[in-house]
């Protein structure tokens, strides 16, 4: 009877160590916490100068943050919600930073991040994340001020400036791996 027991055990445990979980996503391509988001600090942040740092942006950046910061994201909102012990954005400070999202040593995207207050003056018309000074809110706008497109003419300079620049985005694989990796962690909401 033992052995009986011992032939079923093993027979059982063979089936479900072949039991697949096809859900489309190639499980090869990610590990835990492989999304690092490097800085790289532009000097000069005026709107004239923030293209040009994306541009000219390169490896001698700073670590600022990885995956395992990240409690969630919604996709719907826009919203980045850090854990709450997570404390990266404060070596940045005020200034204008250029986010480098990698996963593993894959190069994903570049973004624009800075704190906002009822001073500011920038136009940015890129995907930047926005985070109002003294606030623990982040989100990942088309632009900065925030401005629903639909409420700006098509012609408005502003709106077909950031339709082109948010699509390039979303459409672009690195975007699209951003987001399969979110949702391999389990930190991605719509």
């Amino acid at each position: 009877m033992k052995t009986m027991c011992y032939i079923f055990s093993m027979i059982v445990s063979l089936m479900l160590s072949s039991c697949s979980n096809d859900d489309g996503l190639d499980r090869n391509n990610f590990s835990p916490s492989a999304l690092i988001f490097k800085a790289l600090i532009a000097s000069d942040s005026s709107t004239s100068n923030i293209s040009k740092s994306l541009q000219t942006a390169n490896t001698d950046t700073i670590l600022l943050f990885s995956g395992e910061d990240i409690a969630w994201f919604n996709e719907t909102t826009g919203e980045l919600k850090f854990n709450d012990n997570f404390s990266g954005m404060e070596m940045i400070g005020n200034g204008l930073v250029v986010l480098h999202v990698y996963s593993d040593n894959e190069s994903l995207y570049s973004i624009n991040f800075f704190h906002t207050s009822d001073v500011m003056s920038y136009v940015i018309n890129s995907p930047v994340i926005v985070s109002e000074v003294g606030k623990n809110t982040y989100y990942i706008e088309n632009g900065y001020p925030y401005r629903n497109l639909a409420d700006l003419d098509k012609d408005n300079p502003w709106r077909i400036e950031r339709e082109k620049n948010w699509n390039k985005l979303v459409q672009s694989d690195g975007w699209k791996l951003f987001i399969l990796q979110l949702k391999e962690e389990g930190r991605y909401r719509k």
